[in-house]
């Protein structure tokens, strides 16, 4: 059977209890704020890199042994390809594939996705790292009031 201990606010083992929560709270508040600055440093990266990209649409033509698919797109008549770092057993030959390049680098080719997954990851950690232990310190002061 657990064992339960009430442990009175006000007393020594209380103080130390509540300081470390405190710390904890503070700590991964400190934590979202970071993540949330990462989050702003990477979407304005992606923002600012796509500025001039152009995104042909390109079609699969093969695979490689790892199942990556080898994509070909057409620009001004000439054809390139690569082979993606995006794949999944979704795929099939002849299927369409979102491409894009720099507009001075037509041969520099790669998978038009995954953009803003890093901004919107971070993001997201950022947030409830950061609301969270703001409802927890708040509910604390509610409870615990006043030796919170």
């Amino acid at each position: 059977m657990a064992e339960y201990y009430n442990i009175d606010p006000n007393s020594d083992a209380g103080k130390s209890l509540m300081k470390i929560i405190k710390w904890m709270l503070n700590g991964m508040i400190a934590l979202g704020v970071v993540f949330i600055v990462v989050a702003a440093v990477t979407l304005f990266t992606a923002l600012s890199r796509g500025k001039d990209l152009v995104e042909p649409q390109g079609t699969i033509v093969g695979f490689t042994a790892s199942g990556a698919p080898t994509v070909e797109y057409e620009v001004d008549g000439e054809t390139y390809r690569f082979v993606s770092n995006v794949s999944s057993t979704a795929f099939r030959q002849g299927q369409a594939f979102n491409v894009q390049y720099p507009a001075s680098d037509p041969a520099g080719g790669r998978a038009a996705s995954g953009r803003f997954v890093a901004p919107i990851v971070f993001g997201a950690l950022g947030a409830a790292f950061t609301l969270l232990p703001l409802l927890l310190k708040w509910i604390f002061g509610k409870v615990f009031a006043p030796s919170w």
